[in-house]
């Protein structure tokens, strides 16, 4: 699939080239915010395709199998150019869980989770209504452990 031809890049953000159909026209920004998985989405042939793969591959080539697209600074909408990068599986994994925040896409109005691993145990310190809140927690959580250390 060619997205050139229906996209076009600016800034991080992809804009419709062609009108798609009655409410999709040239110009407007494409897609919508997920918000149960915080990316930006568009449909190409009837199906859901997140914004950041999409301008890889306009600027980029082709994913590799087996390669992911990681958000350099994990802020998921940021899609700018210089902030994605061709990652392993593990690589994007460790990045994403590496600040122990998680977006819980079950929880509507707490999505933020924040967990810490101790002793190699899991522990779930709360949801969170901001990635703040839960990043905040998570990092008092931690304060928490070093001086009872």
């Amino acid at each position: 699939m060619d997205y050139n031809e229906i996209f076009e890049y600016r800034d991080g953000r992809l804009y419709n080239k062609i009108n798609r159909n009655n409410r999709v026209n040239k110009g407007d920004r494409a897609g919508t915010f997920d918000t149960s998985s915080g990316y930006r989405v568009s449909y190409v042939k009837g199906k859901p395709i997140r914004e950041h793969r999409v301008i890889w591959e306009m600027l980029n080539g082709k994913i590799p199998k087996g390669l992911q697209i990681d958000h350099i600074n994990r802020v998921r909408d940021d899609n700018r150019i210089e902030n994605l990068r061709l990652v392993t599986g593990s690589v994007n994994r460790h990045n994403n869980n590496g600040i122990g925040v998680f977006i819980d896409k079950r929880a509507k109005a707490r999505p933020y989770t924040a967990a810490i691993k101790n002793k190699q145990k899991y522990i779930h310190i709360g949801n969170y209504g901001t990635f703040c809140g839960a990043l905040m927690a998570r990092m008092m959580y931690k304060l928490k452990l070093i001086t009872l250390a």
